[in-house]
């Protein structure tokens, strides 16, 4: 049973009104997770109810539930598909790719991976000390994903007839330092391994992508943080893409409650696996590298963490 209704959208309610935003975050991505586990297990309506009901209670997980709402719908089958499909692009429009490239290899996917993470770049402008990527970011001081260490994860995710719904471009650093972003982002498109490409940049550098960049981009997420002298460019050249890049407020750091006895530098919740190099991580980089550095475990050796990007 996945927990959707007046229970959890008044506890989270609650939570953002007393500002206990960690609480709120905690309790949305319960939800997702759950839903999730309910897609894997082709639950397709229960996945779209979820996602509906945790969209109305958390507006801020947009991307995720809208992709899960859309993959669910996709897959899904008979006339509750169609309404699904019908509601989900009437919500999000911009979601019709989604539904195209999802339907277009619904015959052939073996396995669908709801999100995974893509780590392009270390460098970043900003030195954050709470960034949840430090560790993951000083690991490999000037790392950048080069173009046939992607080809080779893309031929890899097809071959193995695995349809990834959601690629998150978001660091380690900032995204928009990958020297191969413009070709990246065309291999990504063109090879039909992913849905949807979703980067979150801090907006320092938006000014220089290209209308080619913009085009192969699905949406992004920009945080704003204080002093950021850009902030008026970056505000008009969001207002010229409201279907594809959204501002995302930061005027402080998530507080980590309990910060000296949690295992990563602060709260991470993001789902799936990630790629970095030539290694494919069961989690995300501040569990894996942060809780790492704490339990005197080397993520780059310890074969428990990852495995080779080959076909599986």
């Amino acid at each position: 049973m996945i927990a959707t209704g007046d229970d959890t959208t008044g506890a989270i309610a609650a939570a953002l009104a007393n500002q206990k935003f960690g609480q709120a975050v905690s309790i949305a991505y319960g939800v997702l997770h759950t839903a999730i586990e309910a897609f894997i297990a082709g639950e397709f309506g229960a996945v779209h109810r979820a996602c509906l009901g945790l969209r109305a209670a958390a507006p801020g997980f947009h991307h995720a539930t809208h992709l899960l709402a859309a993959a669910a719908a996709a897959l899904g089958q008979g006339e509750d598909a169609e309404a699904a499909q019908a509601e989900g692009l009437a919500a999000a429009p911009q979601l019709a790719p989604f539904y195209q490239r999802l339907a277009s290899r619904r015959a052939t996917i073996r396995r669908f991976i709801p999100t995974m993470k893509c780590e392009v770049v270390a460098d970043c402008q900003y030195d954050c000390p709470l960034c949840a990527h430090g560790e993951l970011r000083q690991r490999d001081i000037g790392y950048q994903l080069s173009l046939e260490q992607l080809q080779a994860f893309l031929t890899a995710t097809l071959d193995s007839g695995y349809l990834i719904g959601q690629l998150a471009i978001h660091g380690s650093g900032e995204p928009l330092l990958w020297q191969q972003l413009g070709p990246g982002l065309g291999e990504i498109k063109r090879s039909g391994a992913v849905c949807w490409t979703w980067i979150t940049s801090n907006g320092l550098l938006l000014h220089r992508l290209g209308a080619e960049e913009l085009a192969q981009i699905d949406c992004m997420d920009i945080s704003l943080y204080q002093g950021n002298k850009k902030t008026p460019t970056i505000r008009e050249i969001v207002a010229g893409h409201p279907e594809k890049l959204f501002i995302v407020p930061m005027d402080d750091f998530v507080d980590n409650p309990g910060r000296s006895a949690a295992p990563v530098p602060c709260p991470c919740l993001c789902a799936g696996p990630m790629l970095a190099g030539d290694k494919v991580y069961l989690y995300c980089g501040p569990p894996v590298f942060g809780a790492g550095k704490r339990l005197k475990r080397n993520p780059e050796t310890d074969l428990a963490l990852w495995s080779r990007v080959g076909p599986n």
